[in-house]
C-alpha cells in the first residue's frame, strides 16, 4: 500500500489504490454504526418492559432497567428473562424450568433446568 502511493515507484495513480480502501473502511464503519444504533434501540425497548420483583415482601411491577443485583424476579410462562438468574422455585410438579437460548447463541434448544432442592416447597 505504501509503495502504491509513491509516484516514481508505482505504475498506477495513488488515488486508485486509496479509494477502494477508503470505501471498504467507510462501508464497514457505516454498517457497524447501524448495528450499534439498532442494538441500542432494542435495549431501550427491552429495558422498558415491566417485570415483577419482590420488594418489602410484596410483588411490585417495575421496568427491567431498574432491576438491581439480588432482586427476586418472578418470571411468568413464555416471557423473556431480563437478567442472569438463579432459579429458586418453579410451579412445575417436576421442579423444572425450560429455557430457550435462541437470543443468546442463535440455536433453538430447550434447556431443562432444576431449581435448588433447598428452595423447593
Amino acid at each position: 500500500m505504501i509503495l502504491a502511493v509513491i509516484p516514481g515507484v508505482s505504475p498506477i495513480f495513488p488515488i486508485t489504490s486509496i479509494l477502494p480502501v477508503i470505501f471498504i473502511f467507510s462501508s464497514t464503519w457505516a454498517r457497524e454504526a447501524f448495528d450499534d444504533i439498532r442494538r441500542y434501540m432494542n435495549d431501550l425497548q427491552s429495558n422498558n418492559e415491566k417485570v415483577w420483583i419482590l420488594k418489602n415482601r410484596k410483588w411490585e411491577k417495575i421496568i427491567r432497567g431498574k432491576i438491581k443485583v439480588g432482586s427476586v424476579v418472578k418470571l411468568e410462562k413464555d416471557t423473556e428473562c431480563p437478567v442472569d438468574f438463579l432459579i429458586l422455585s418453579t410451579f412445575e410438579k417436576s421442579n423444572t424450568c425450560y429455557i430457550n437460548t435462541a437470543n443468546l447463541d442463535g440455536f433453538v434448544f430447550h434447556i431443562f433446568l432444576f431449581n435448588l432442592s433447598s428452595t423447593y416447597p
